[in-house]
């Protein structure tokens, strides 16, 4: 709770909110909803929040404590947001879309490697990516993070660090346009609360929308 605490304090020096908030900051512009609400639909939380402008969905996989992570192959935890005018038909969504790699998890240090910047890989749907490695005295890679993020990767792409026994593998887990995080930090007593930020894309304009500094607070479920 005071980590919490801590958190909305940061938030509060970004938005200010009220008791209950749901509120962000859109392409470094403050928006807040006037209409807002908490369900449970099939066990997932589903949050929504409506200004006079845009309305904007955050969705979980269930309504536990817990972060949940957004724009990897898993789509049960979502984010959209919206225009509200007849005329604009944008709708941005943290989906599986194909962009420059954003975050990579090391899944097999294969071996015969050694510390190395730039390294390349092979493999995926994308070209262009290449790692930092941090590799142990027995040629397994330990550590790898992306130095170059490359274009045109989808989230969950394999892709073979290239070198030692070309074994070492990397699993993309979010790409540039789709990914995010929404945290709950509270649900007790009818209440929900947490923080949340993404980055989604309109697929038809393949423009970007970004949040930051999201707080829900104290959001009454009905």
């Amino acid at each position: 709770m005071l980590s919490f605490a801590t958190a909305l304090i940061s938030c509060q020096s970004e938005v200010e909110f009220n008791d209950p908030a749901f509120q962000g900051r859109v392409n470094n512009e403050i928006w807040k909803a006037n209409i807002k609400s908490a369900k449970i639909e099939g066990g997932q939380l589903v949050l929504e929040g409506t200004s006079t402008q845009y309305n904007m969905i955050l969705r979980t996989a269930s309504a536990n404590v817990g972060t949940y992570y957004l724009g990897t192959t898993d789509q049960s935890s979502k984010a959209t947001f919206d225009p509200i005018s007849n005329t604009d038909s944008r709708l941005y969504t943290t989906g599986i879309n194909t962009a420059a790699a954003y975050e990579a998890i090391l899944i097999n240090g294969g071996s015969g490697y050694v510390t190395s910047g730039i390294v390349s890989v092979s493999g995926g749907t994308g070209s262009g990516l290449k790692l930092n490695i941090e590799a142990n005295a027995s040629g397994l890679v330990t550590k790898a993070t992306i130095n170059t993020p490359g274009s045109d990767y989808k989230p969950g792409d394999v892709v073979t660090i290239n070198g030692g026994n070309n074994n070492a593998k990397v699993f993309i887990k979010t790409v540039a346009n789709s990914n995010g995080q929404i945290m709950i930090t509270k649900n007790a007593d009818g209440l929900v609360s947490g923080k949340f930020k993404f980055t989604a894309y309109d697929a038809a304009t393949r423009e970007v929308v970004s949040c930051k500094d999201g707080v829900f607070y104290n959001l009454p479920i009905q």
